[in-house]
């Protein structure tokens, strides 16, 4: 129980190893420090311009879907739940919040800021079952090209699946796992035996949508 409880918060830390040993200089990775280069992620408002907005539209799928204010609609696997924006980072928090829908790690960027948006979800639950302990059951059916919606105060952003990996924690860790958004979850179902991880880019055409619009 112990292993699995940590599991969601060791994930987090895997996926910016790469980060952390790049900024003191002891490995060549995805992640880029922003005092060393120019060629750093731009920020929101650069992605578009208020007339650009307007011109854009609510694709139907995720308009029928989103309903509520910050959840998450994956069209491929029928997937929608609510996005707990958990205030802490220790595994009991995580896994209490985890009841309640998805989480999104407080120490990753919040959707379309630059960085990498972190979304946990169980794949099962060994805890009281509910309607979330399976959120995540179904990320191996993704694929590249696949789109993730998400809605985070008001705003839409589109992200298209870029890459899958499955493996144990360490040979994750010695992975290049980078991109705008990344969902995480215990895997195969049903064990804590290795995780599953996908990475999406964030889709240009639909940054910051708002949904009155």
């Amino acid at each position: 129980m112990f292993v699995y409880a940590i599991s969601f918060v060791v994930i987090f830390v895997m996926l910016n190893l790469s980060f952390f040993f790049q900024r003191f200089g002891l490995i060549t990775g995805n992640f880029i420090n922003p005092d060393e280069t120019s060629e750093t992620k731009p920020s929101l408002n650069h992605y578009y311009h208020p007339e650009e907005k307007k011109r854009a539209v609510v694709p139907l799928e995720a308009n029928q879907n989103l309903q509520a204010d910050n959840s998450i609609f994956i069209p491929k696997t029928g997937t929608i739940a609510p996005i707990v924006l958990s205030k802490f980072s220790d595994s009991k928090n995580i896994l209490n919040d985890l009841k309640n829908g998805t989480v999104l790690y407080p120490d990753s960027a919040l959707p379309g800021n630059s960085g990498t948006t972190v979304i946990l979800g169980h794949s099962s639950s060994n805890l009281p079952w509910n309607q979330f302990s399976n959120v995540f059951s179904k990320l191996n059916n993704l694929e590249s090209g696949d789109l993730i919606y998400v809605k985070y105060q008001g705003n839409l952003f589109s992200y298209k699946v870029s890459q899958k990996r499955i493996g144990s924690v360490f040979s994750l860790a010695r992975s290049e796992i980078s991109g705008d958004l990344v969902l995480s979850s215990c895997w195969p179902v049903g064990s804590d035996n290795g995780r599953i991880v996908i990475s999406a880019e964030l889709q240009n055409d639909l940054v910051g949508l708002n949904f009155a619009i």
